[in-house]
């Protein structure tokens, strides 16, 4: 333990440094790198807030969480996490005299219209690692917060949660898939199918949402449960989920026009106020909030992309015919939560600037046309991930240039409805018709 902490405390000191050599370099860098530089320190000071806890050093990491600003982070740094002691090994000691490359300081792309003075990434190779069946097609599923689980939604109405770290061991030793099994949870609660799935970010409840007009929560932390402890009825089926970064609300988009928001305290559902529902002619495909939950977006089958204000729940902006008046299939925010990326039945995914509400980029070269697929950023915000319907293979764009790097076969013999990226390295889960869900990882670093 004593070798701990003093990797803990060297940690503590480089990323001390780092964030006030970040402070000093603001002026001659961009405002993607500062909000990149801020999110990284508040990711960092929550990872050692996590492991002073798990040492039983409770006061001293809730005397760093103080500092961390971002609400996602704050509730994170309650939670242990073995990511940190991979982080101890590769800090440089102090007074190390080789430099860190920028490129490899700031997580994400500069974003610009289009960006040819830079010479375009190679394609990662992806591998499919593992795979698990559901009796019926797979319609939905979400990495948790801290990457470590995995839940789908099957139109057989049930649900899985995995864990990665044995997904991984698997990869390793495939042995060990018949007596270490990644599928550790399975829930049966439904009446329909089940669309999609939820972690609440602080790791202990599942919700998802179904054709049968219902959201449903479910305890992970009671093993023997299989159904819910808690459901809200709606008149409508419920598409897509998205809880707030401090868990304080739920987003759910159904076949009806308005966007629900759920209470978690009281359950009582909401909706945001507008100007006037005539607008307003089509289902909700996906709502999400920002990954600080100041906003939160909406895509609609009328083809539009609405922007709403996170606290008031107010109209700020509405983007009409995104995708040329084709239906938008989906929205995600970027991690600056400055831009957003969205999917349509036009074939060409788009990224959008949200001050603005102007076209940063358009992603060409796959088909869209005939089945509603969402398109996703990685990990890093480096690549656009997304779905050619006519190929059944997975796409990838570098994100700052817009060129398409690569297709993959995806191995799946049925369309594929939707990618999803975990938020802490460079794995992605696919799911189909096929009944199957593939995780994929990269073989090399990129």
């Amino acid at each position: 333990m004593n070798g701990d902490m003093s990797s803990l405390l060297d940690l503590l000191r480089a990323t001390t440094e780092q964030a006030t050599s970040a402070g000093a370099s603001v002026s001659v860098q961009s405002n993607i790198a500062a909000d990149t530089n801020e999110n990284e320190r508040n990711e960092m000071l929550s990872l050692i807030a996590r492991q002073l806890r798990s040492y039983g050093l409770i006061a001293e990491a809730d005397a760093v969480a103080t500092h961390i600003i971002i609400d996602s982070h704050r509730i994170a740094a309650k939670l242990p996490s073995a990511k940190l002691a991979r982080l101890c090994f590769s800090v440089p000691s102090k007074g190390s005299e080789k430099s860190e490359d920028a490129s490899h300081v700031q997580r994400g792309p500069t974003l610009g219209v289009v960006d040819t003075t830079r010479a375009v990434r190679s394609a990662p190779q992806f591998v499919s690692w593992f795979a698990t069946q559901h009796k019926g097609a797979v319609r939905g599923a979400a990495f948790s917060v801290d990457g470590a689980y995995i839940a789908t939604a099957s139109a057989d109405a049930s649900l899985k949660v995995l864990d990665v770290a044995k997904i991984q061991n698997c990869r390793k030793d495939s042995s060990m898939a018949a007596t270490d099994k990644p599928a550790i949870r399975t829930f049966y609660d439904h009446q329909s199918a089940a669309n999609a799935v939820a972690f609440h970010p602080n790791g202990s409840i599942l919700a998802s949402c179904s054709d049968d007009q219902t959201i449903k929560l479910y305890d992970l932390q009671k093993l023997n449960m299989k159904r819910g402890f808690r459901y809200m009825q709606d008149a409508c089926a419920v598409r897509c989920i998205s809880f707030h970064p401090t868990g304080d609300y739920l987003l759910a988009g159904t076949d009806h026009e308005c966007v629900r928001i759920y209470d978690m305290q009281t359950f009582k559902c909401y909706r945001p106020s507008m100007p006037s529902t005539g607008d307003l002619t089509g289902s909700i495909t996906k709502a999400e909030f920002s990954p600080f939950g100041n906003v939160f977006a909406t895509s609609s089958t009328d083809g539009s992309i609405r922007i709403y204000d996170g606290v008031g729940g107010k109209l700020i902006n509405t983007i009409a015919q995104a995708h040329g008046g084709a239906s938008v299939s989906s929205i995600q925010f970027s991690q600056n939560g400055k831009w957003l990326l969205s999917c349509g039945l036009d074939s060409l995914p788009r990224l959008w600037d949200l001050g603005s509400g102007r076209v940063l980029q358009t992603f060409e070269g796959s088909s869209q046309k005939n089945i509603s697929i969402n398109a996703s950023f990685s990990q890093k915000d480096e690549l656009v991930l997304s779905l050619d319907d006519v190929s059944n293979s997975i796409v990838a764009w570098d994100c700052k240039t817009g060129t398409l790097l690569k297709k993959y076969n995806t191995m799946h013999s049925g369309p594929i409805r939707a990618l999803h990226t975990s938020p802490v390295d460079g794995g992605f889960v696919t799911v189909s018709d096929d009944c199957r869900m593939r995780y994929w990882f990269p073989e090399e670093n990129f």
